[in-house]
């Protein structure tokens, strides 16, 4: 598929947390009580898999499949659902979660009666989250930025711009060609270095076939007898 230039002046460039900046924010829930622990698992959520808001809070609890390591989302966006893959860090945290959530709960992700949670405590819970983690220097940090990490991470892992698409659940694949420009490919000198040395290499090997062979030749026929039998024996097999 050739999908056209991305015009960045046209387009906010998503922020990407760093590392570090994860590792504090994932670091703060008390996850020791039963909020904190849920609070763990939303943000693994999205972290590990890019789920939105919307997404977080329509999960249902057959929806995560332990079995196949799966998550079904169900689109906040209008789209079909999707197929997430879950790592074992993340179906870590989400089988503590289902050990001590509200078993009459229509929702996975539910409060400690029971009841839905709604996107805005999700909104809330991250400023508040990245607030304790020190994280002043993001603005406007929002769950959308976990999300935007995972799918820079999905890249930096060799996934395809359409892969990318698939498991972000985006409809077209220009709202996924924003983050190329966070993770741009090699550049045109980089690939003519690479062509110039695989030609060099080619070059090389077509001078110097003949004395391979004829040095190769030698030493078989330096070899003992029954070595070189032996030989003929296992080439014949090939």
């Amino acid at each position: 598929m050739v999908v056209p230039p991305l015009q960045e002046s046209r387009r906010r460039l998503p922020q990407i947390m760093e590392t570090n900046d994860v590792i504090a924010l994932m670091e703060v829930p008390n996850t020791r009580c039963p909020t904190g622990l849920r609070n763990r698992a939303i943000l693994e959520s999205m972290y590990r898999a890019g789920l939105r808001s919307g997404e977080i809070v329509a999960l249902e609890p057959e929806d995560v499949d332990f079995e196949r390591l799966a998550l079904r989302v169900r689109t906040s966006k209008g789209t079909q659902s999707r197929t997430v893959p879950l790592d074992d860090e993340l179906a870590r945290w989400l089988r503590g979660w289902r050990e001590i959530r509200s078993r009459g709960a229509v929702c996975f992700f539910c409060t400690l009666k029971g009841g839905r949670l709604a996107p805005r405590y999700l909104q809330a819970m991250m400023k508040r989250l990245a607030h304790k983690a020190g994280l002043g220097h993001w603005a406007g940090v929002t769950p959308h930025s976990l999300r935007h990490t995972y799918a820079v991470n999905l890249i930096d892992r060799g996934c395809t711009l359409q892969e990318v698409q698939a498991l972000l659940g985006h409809f077209s694949i220009h709202a996924t060609q924003i983050y190329t420009v966070l993770r741009p490919g090699p550049t045109s000198d980089q690939i003519s270095r690479k062509l110039s040395r695989h030609r060099q290499g080619l070059v090389r090997s077509k001078a110097d076939r003949k004395e391979d062979v004829a040095a190769l030749a030698a030493r078989i026929m330096a070899l003992p007898p029954e070595d070189q039998n032996q030989l003929a024996e296992l080439l014949e097999l090939e």
